[in-house]
């Protein structure tokens, strides 16, 4: 059974969205947001390095996660893994890593889920699937992101190492 988890969303401050008329995405930028527990999760997780260099042009990255298809809606968790081609990585300014869709499947509305990049049996965190437009499929780079992402564990950390209870002594 699940339970719910209560935490904080933190926002990258620059993130970014613009809609037309419709609803429809024309640009993003910092699509990326942590989520702060307030206590920890039960379950062991699978611990996921982020990656130590960026994407390149014509690597394939996994990504895996929930789709939002409309042919799919009568099976509730359904989850997916496919293999994506980056067509364009990020520049000096937006930290979007650009991507073909492999296959027939569409990642309608798929967004939040992990980009992975995967060699000889190891994993590394590369991006997060971003809101995209029409024309565009993207996730967003971790790595480009790193000094954020590094600042925000090290403010939870240290916040979680202030607010826990003294060790107890032991008498002898």
């Amino acid at each position: 059974m699940q339970r719910p988890l209560r935490g904080k969303v933190r926002v990258h401050p620059a993130f970014k969205i613009e809609l037309n008329e419709q609803g429809a995405v024309l640009s993003t930028r910092a699509d990326l947001a942590l989520i702060i527990l307030d206590s920890p999760e039960d379950e062991s997780v699978e611990s996921i390095p982020f990656a130590e260099k960026e994407a390149q042009e014509n690597e394939t990255l996994v990504m895996a996660g929930y789709g939002d298809d409309p042919r799919f809606r009568d099976e509730p968790g359904l989850r997916y893994f496919r293999h994506n081609k980056v067509t364009k990585v990020p520049g000096n300014s937006d930290g979007r890593i650009l991507y073909e869709q492999q296959g027939a499947f569409v990642y309608n509305g798929y967004t939040g889920g992990p980009c992975f990049r995967e060699d000889s049996g190891q994993r590394w965190l590369v991006g997060i699937a971003s809101v995209g437009t029409e024309l565009e499929l993207t996730c967003t780079s971790t790595y480009f992101f790193r000094d954020w992402l590094r600042a925000e564990f090290q403010r939870v950390a240290t916040a979680a190492s202030t607010s826990a209870p003294p060790a107890a002594e032991h008498s002898q």
